[in-house]
């Protein structure tokens, strides 16, 4: 895919019957956007609500160099 990963460590989900809502916080716009698609992508997901917000500078840390740090990989 051509987004590639979207860093998760600020993203909370929380499923019930088929809807899924996005919340929490993304370093850029087209992340919203991502993250969105992403769920939208999984069996059984009916309805996604998509709750995040735009935060450019997150924890001042670059998230390529915080260990052990959750993606979402779109596929």
């Amino acid at each position: 895919c051509a987004h590639g990963y979207i860093g998760a460590s600020d993203i909370e989900v929380t499923v019930a019957n088929g809807q899924v809502t996005l919340a929490g916080a993304v370093r850029e716009r087209p992340e919203k956007g991502m993250a969105e698609d992403a769920a939208e992508q999984v069996s059984g997901v009916r309805e996604v609500h998509n709750q995040l917000r735009v935060s450019p500078g997150g924890s001042g840390q670059d998230r390529e160099t915080r260990p052990g740090d959750p993606r979402f990989r779109v596929a």
